[in-house]
C-alpha cells in the first residue's frame, strides 16, 4: 500500500517489537470473573465445533433407518 497507515507489518507503536507482545496487556485488567468467562465460552465453543460432526452421524443413522428395506412383510 501507498498509504501511511498501519498495514500489519509485525511492528508494534512503541519500541517497534513485534505486534503479539502487546496481547498480553489485553488482560491486565481482567479479574477471576473475567477469566471465567473466557472460559466458560472456550468451553461453548468446543461444544459447538463437535456439534456438527455429531449431528451428521446422528443424521446419516435417521436416513439410513427410513432408507433400509424391510427385512420381512409377514
Amino acid at each position: 500500500m501507498a498509504g501511511g497507515g498501519d498495514a500489519g507489518g509485525g511492528e508494534g507503536e512503541e519500541g517497534g517489537g513485534p505486534r503479539w507482545r502487546a496481547k498480553p496487556r489485553l488482560f491486565a485488567f481482567a479479574d477471576r470473573r473475567d477469566a471465567a468467562m473466557m472460559a466458560v465460552g472456550g468451553a461453548a465453543a468446543v461444544v459447538n465445533g463437535l456439534a456438527m460432526p455429531f449431528l451428521t452421524f446422528l443424521i446419516g443413522d435417521l436416513v439410513d433407518a427410513f432408507r433400509a428395506p424391510p427385512t420381512a412383510l409377514a
